[in-house]
């Protein structure tokens, strides 16, 4: 059995993990589906059940046939759990290239479930799931290559937003490599609507907007919401630096580049504080608030170190290196990234690889 990268989320007390898991036979067309899988460790027992939500073609309403949840991200919005994830091979499009798994894609796909209370071991909970960029049509989506770099949050008002990489626009030689975003918008009653819509990388899209900029932007996408602020990290990949949108309740959004090759006011090279003008991994960030501060966890590629900016309001950006540049206070002197973060109990905590020694690090910092 293969495995991809694994989304997390809690829900009613329970902790869902969501991954593709490469194992059910594709019969009678031959081949493996790569499915979109729950785990799920449900307490005070804690009981662990397995579910297979798309992929397959029969596990929720509105499941595809191919290959899905290489990339995902999860929320939960209260009584909903929502998982964002990545479409490659859909066998409802044409152009199958003879291994039955179907044509190869670049879709988002968006599956949910209603789940008002902590789940029930053997529950028949009834999971839905749709393309909601991608494939074309009407309401602000395209056709081209999405749902790679996928960053979902939840707003004050516990509607779905979800950030990610727009890359070639199918038919066209011009054109794409920008930031999306998509809203699950209500629409009245208990009605819900998907809203799309380019953020970053069309240069100008937005009347009211400042800072957008025209090139290639949107991967390695990180989001996360300061009481009512939206928050999204993302590469401008032309320049390898950090981008930052944000966008504060009830103002329009707003663009800058905070750190990397334009931004630094310093040299590159080793700079334990401060920005750099190094390049700026376009990798996996991971976005967090410890109090009122937001943090963001991002990749110096040139020097293979790991290196945090934060802000809090009214404050300009700080940033310092994390690790991978000493072995002062138990760091280490080695290559280190992919970052993960949690806040729990006041104090953040940092997970993370280190790629030179074959190991899993950990660090925290207290508020």
């Amino acid at each position: 059995m293969g495995f991809s990268a694994v989304s997390a989320a809690v829900h009613k007390g329970g902790v869902y993990a969501f991954y593709c898991a490469n194992r059910k036979a594709s019969f009678p067309e031959g081949g493996l589906l790569g499915v979109l899988r729950r785990a799920v460790i449900i307490p005070p027992a804690g009981v662990f059940e397995l579910f297979d939500i798309d992929g397959d073609g029969v596990s929720s309403g509105g499941a595809i046939k191919g290959v899905v949840g290489i990339e995902s991200s999860a929320v939960s919005t209260g009584d909903d759990l929502h998982v964002l994830y990545l479409a490659t091979r859909d066998r409802n499009v044409p152009g199958d290239p003879g291994d039955g798994l179907g044509a190869s894609v670049e879709d988002l796909r968006h599956a949910s479930v209603h789940m008002p209370g902590p789940e029930v071991a053997g529950a028949p909970y009834i999971w839905l799931s749709e393309t909601i960029d991608g494939a074309g049509g009407v309401e602000g989506k395209v056709a081209g290559d999405t749902g790679t770099s996928i960053a979902a949050m939840i707003d004050q008002a516990a509607q779905v937003h979800v950030f990610y990489s727009l890359g070639g626009i199918t038919g066209r030689t011009t054109g794409g490599f920008d930031l999306r975003h998509a809203e699950l918008d209500y629409v009245g009653g208990a009605t819900e609507k998907w809203r799309r819509e380019t953020l970053d990388g069309a240069g100008s899209t937005f009347a009211n907007a400042k800072g957008q900029k025209k090139g290639r932007v949107g991967l390695g996408t990180a989001g996360v919401r300061r009481n009512g602020e939206l928050n999204v990290f993302y590469n401008d990949d032309n320049n390898a630096n950090l981008r930052w949108g944000v966008k504060p309740q009830g103002f329009p959004w707003a663009f800058e580049t905070i750190d990397g090759r334009a931004r630094s006011l310093g040299g590159r090279g080793p700079r334990r504080y401060g920005s750099t003008k190094d390049r700026i991994r376009a990798g996996r960030k991971a976005a967090v608030k410890v109090g009122d501060q937001v943090s963001v966890f991002y990749e110096d590629r040139d020097l293979n170190v790991l290196r945090h900016a934060y802000k809090r309001p009214g404050l300009p950006w700080m940033m310092e290196v994390v690790d991978g540049d000493t072995t002062l206070g138990g760091r280490v002197q080695s290559a280190v990234g992919k970052p993960a973060a949690v806040v729990r109990g006041g104090f953040l905590n940092l997970i993370y690889f280190d790629a030179g020694r074959q190991l899993l690090r950990h660090a925290v910092l207290s508020q």
